[in-house]
């Protein structure tokens, strides 16, 4: 949740860092890579703890997927908004995009399945 929040505000800040201050921009992006290195560890710790051991390998598979196919499609659509509109745009809109998906995460997703509220007993 709080490496979200850090990257997406830092994404989002990306154009008005570039009016103020290289350095800021810069010191906003070590951030957010230095957030971001918490990722795989966790996603790798959260599917130990939610899947069975004989499972595991196609929830990793289905969970790791997804940053790479992500990298292509905002690749794709980046060049399409940069070439017909502005810049700064993509920035805002995966910066904003990202502080969105906070909210379905906050609600939906917990560190293990005994803490998830929502679940059944014998799913537990």
């Amino acid at each position: 949740l709080l490496v979200g929040l850090v990257q997406g505000l830092c994404t989002a800040a990306v154009p008005l860092l570039t009016s103020y201050s290289i350095y800021a921009l810069l010191i906003s992006q070590l951030i957010s890579g230095l957030a971001g290195g918490f990722v795989c560890p966790t996603l790798t710790s959260m599917v130990a703890r939610w899947e069975p051991s004989c499972e595991r390998g196609r929830l990793s598979t289905v969970v790791y997927i997804g940053s790479p196919t992500s990298a292509v499609l905002t690749a794709l659509l980046t060049g399409y908004i940069n070439h017909h509109f502005d810049w700064r745009i993509p920035f805002y809109m995966f910066g904003f995009i990202q502080l969105f998906w906070l909210i379905p995460w906050y609600i939906c997703v917990f560190d293990t399945p005994v803490q998830h509220p929502r679940l059944k007993k014998e799913e537990k």
